[in-house]
């Protein structure tokens, strides 16, 4: 392994390609906005003195070891550069998002550590599942592409307020999504009475991408957590089969989390449906713990050639997490 025991590196040329993995033991590194580090392996920055100031480009890319990118040890990275890793992104120190943009464009990718990391931009391209093993967050725009993130029982958190701070590809069985098991999930942060876009879904025990919209209804701050609960709410504790007399089923196949974290306002809530593969809903409905039931929350159907959408106008009930579609007894 190449070991770099320099107290300072500056990077003035067009690009720098080191053909083995490197450590950045203790070394001050400065990477010019005109210049590039190609690194095939790892990349350590290691040791208190070990601090990278990137306003150019990082690339580790997957040739001997898998391309991580680890700041271990007291090491720090900062900078408005861009960061691309084919491996591990693992922050078990400190890094300082600025104006950067980090892309994780491997196969199976963890976003680990032992310290939380709030990236600028987080970009997620190529192949796999990228894993989170800790909560992460996001303070201007999360990209996923066609890619799934899996936060696990963790969160990952979208601070802009902007709608579009969450971006995704739309083809149907290509849409990137997060996936998540409870408590876990995407958290966006909202100060606006426009609609906020959650691309929900799961690979597990199918393919299933359903997308769930919040709308506060005034511009006070609101924080929602939301996640697609691929299975019968049954399995939690949510009988599917105990509702009210307005509902004639209650959808047994998914179900979706929903937390109003911070927040007082009412809330249009939004529930999505692919028709071929779901069946057919007419309404949403929302467990009442103190009913142990389902209730009708109302409905304003929207067909479409591909995901059929079902809004919940004004909604205040937060007190459960459960919402699921469900169909009406029919007159």
């Amino acid at each position: 392994m190449t070991v770099l025991r320099l107290l300072f590196i500056l990077l003035l040329m067009s690009s720098a390609a080191l053909a083995q993995p490197v450590v950045w033991n203790n070394a001050l590194i400065h990477v010019n906005d005109t210049a590039l580090i190609h690194v095939n392996g790892n990349i350590e920055v290691n040791g208190t003195s070990g601090v990278v100031e990137n306003d150019g480009r990082i690339h580790a890319r997957n040739s001997v070891q898998r391309a991580d990118f680890w700041l271990t040890n007291n090491g720090s990275s900062s900078g408005n550069g861009e960061y691309r890793v084919q491996g591990d992104w693992i922050n078990d120190a400190s890094f300082t998002a600025d104006s950067s943009r980090v892309v994780l464009d491997g196969a199976d990718q963890l976003i680990t550590g032992t310290n939380e990391t709030e990236y600028h931009i987080l970009e997620l391209d190529s192949s796999g599942t990228k894993t989170q093993t800790l909560d992460s967050r996001v303070n201007e725009k999360l990209i996923l592409h066609d890619r799934e993130l899996h936060t696990d029982v963790h969160t990952m958190t979208v601070l802009h307020t902007d709608t579009g701070a969450v971006e995704n590809d739309l083809g149907y069985g290509t849409e990137g999504f997060v996936s998540s098991f409870s408590p876990g999930g995407l958290v966006r942060h909202m100060d606006t009475v426009l609609t906020y876009r959650f691309p929900l879904g799961d690979s597990l025990p199918i393919h299933r991408y359903r997308e769930l919209w919040v709308r506060p209804v005034n511009n006070a701050y609101h924080v929602y957590r939301a996640g697609l609960r691929n299975f019968d709410a049954t399995n939690d504790g949510w009988d599917v089969s105990q509702h009210d007399s307005t509902l004639c089923s209650v959808n047994d196949q998914f179900w979706h989390e929903v937390h109003r974290d911070s927040g007082t306002a009412d809330a249009d809530i939004t529930l999505s449906f692919y028709q071929p593969v779901d069946g057919f809903f007419t309404t949403n409905a929302h467990w009442k713990t103190g009913l142990v039931q389902w209730t009708d929350i109302g409905n304003d159907q929207v067909q479409s050639p591909l995901y059929h959408t079902i809004t919940s106008y004004g909604h205040n009930d937060f007190s459960h997490h459960a919402f699921a579609l469900a169909l009406i007894t029919p007159e």
